[in-house]
């Protein structure tokens, strides 16, 4: 999807038949116990505007396959939803849209959630996704992330949903695996979509019930929301559809652990959090130490432009450093952020 184009269809029809998992009623758990969290992030899409504190326009001009994406396809109606459409103008033109926290709110581990209406025509697909700056990267999906799509929906199959995973970049190296299942209702009304995200497993939830597990290609690094509509071709033949084609969102929620997210004792501090020598030269061996705390944090080291360099673990019960050579590092601001174990922004 997305940011791999047309490659997504040719490489899901080529994995469907190892990774396709159905989901039936024997094997559905219980719902998700949402009272055991805290909200820590929410937009209901009240009011006239879209809130740009929250979200960006995402690949603004970019030809995404058939079509071009377009702020111009987002708006909010006034009762409280936002709505990606699909357009066709005059000319033959097609029209997708695309929303992303990415430089606004980005997190590592939690509960993701939304509420949504499908679409009602063949062609478009809808989704919510989690992405990573540095998924592009091939290697340890834990350090440069993992694409997770915690629903993907067309009216190809109109009554399915899929839940989807891509890491190790869209290129030769692209690797995925996911689920589709039979989802009755899914092509009226509206529906919630979750993820538990945690530092071992994905747990898929639909309308509180889970539906799909994985501990493949668990990201342990900060990663942003996304919202989008797509016309590559997977969703099926669009030529006869009927436009602009609705994907409706009521609304977009993050939840952390209570028993986490509110912890307070003996977190790290600047004090705690070093780096030897600062300010650096080209070559120079840096030495980047943190002090042990009362629970695990992950010191994650960026570039500017958000490009994951390293990270290493700090327990509870020990001292943590590692040693960079700097050598080939362009000049520039490089940023240390340190996160608790999900991902709560301790230091930057």
């Amino acid at each position: 999807m997305k940011d791999r184009k047309l490659l997504f269809s040719i490489l899901f029809i080529a994995c469907f038949s190892v990774c396709n998992q159905w989901v039936t009623p024997e094997n559905l758990q219980p719902t998700f116990n949402i009272s055991d969290y805290n909200l820590v992030w929410q937009d209901e899409f009240d009011g006239a505007t879209l809130n740009t504190a929250k979200w960006n326009y995402r690949a603004e001009n970019t030809i995404r396959n058939y079509a071009t994406v377009s702020r111009n396809t987002i708006v909010l109606d006034g009762q409280g939803h936002v709505v990606i459409s699909v357009t066709k103008d005059i000319n033959g033109t097609y029209y997708v849209g695309e929303l992303g926290t990415q430089g606004i709110f980005e997190t590592t581990y939690g509960y993701f959630e939304c509420r949504a209406k499908m679409n009602s025509q063949l062609g478009p697909h809808v989704a919510f996704w989690l992405q990573s700056p540095t998924m592009s990267n091939v290697g340890d999906p834990a350090i440069n992330g993992t694409e997770i799509d915690v629903f993907e929906y067309h009216r190809k199959t109109p009554t399915s949903l899929y839940h989807n995973l891509h890491w190790d970049g869209y290129g030769t190296y692209h690797q995925t695996i996911g689920t589709q299942f039979i989802w009755s209702g899914i092509d009226t009304g509206y529906h919630t979509f979750g993820l538990l995200w945690t530092s071992t497993s994905y747990t898929f939830y639909v309308d509180g019930v889970q539906t799909w597990q994985t501990t493949t290609a668990v990201s342990q690094r900060s990663e942003y929301m996304i919202l989008s509509t797509e016309l590559t071709g997977w969703g099926g033949t669009f030529t006869s559809s009927t436009f602009p084609d609705n994907f409706t969102v009521d609304y977009v929620r993050v939840y952390k652990p209570k028993d986490v997210s509110t912890a307070t004792t003996n977190p790290l501090t600047s004090t705690s959090l070093k780096v030897h020598p600062n300010l650096v030269r080209s070559g120079d061996l840096v030495t980047i130490s943190a002090s042990k705390t009362a629970e695990k944090s992950i010191v994650n080291i960026y570039t500017a432009a958000g490009s994951l360099l390293r990270n290493f673990d700090v327990t509870p019960d020990m001292n943590s450093q590692i040693k960079m050579n700097t050598a080939g590092m362009t000049s520039g601001i490089y940023i240390l952020r340190c996160n608790n174990q999900v991902g709560k922004l301790v230091i930057e």
